[in-house]
């Protein structure tokens, strides 16, 4: 039986704050601004367009809302695992590192198990 997790505490915390990955354009920022709008403070990563994030973080502005930014490439673990922890910190979250996501050994690899060869549900 798998262990249950209690986030209580991390879910209160993290109220008023959001991660939003790839925030540079698109569906990204489009939730990274809404987010803004709701009243959320937002961290947003951006891999190759930093301007499009710095576009993005001036209309979490407009908002009046904090926006803080972080080049990452989320294909590279665990760096990108800790640039997500510190953008949390940054906003003032504890990271969810320690209880929720799988300990730095097992996030070493990106790839993930094939599933060919699996049947379909009928």
């Amino acid at each position: 039986m798998a262990d249950i997790i209690d986030l209580t505490d991390t879910l209160d915390e993290a109220i008023g704050h959001a991660i939003v990955t790839g925030a540079d354009s698109g569906i990204g920022k489009a939730a990274a601004v809404q987010l803004a709008a709701a009243g959320f403070d937002v961290g947003i990563t951006w891999h190759t367009d930093a301007e499009g994030a710095e576009e993005t973080a001036r209309e979490i502005q407009v908002h009046g809302r904090r926006a803080l930014l972080r080049q990452v490439d989320l294909t590279v673990l665990p760096d990108a695992a800790d640039v997500i922890d510190d953008l949390a910190l940054e906003l003032g979250v504890s990271p969810c590192s320690s209880t929720t996501r799988a300990p730095a050994s097992a996030r070493r690899s990106s790839t993930r198990p094939s599933t060919s060869g699996a049947t379909p549900s009928p």
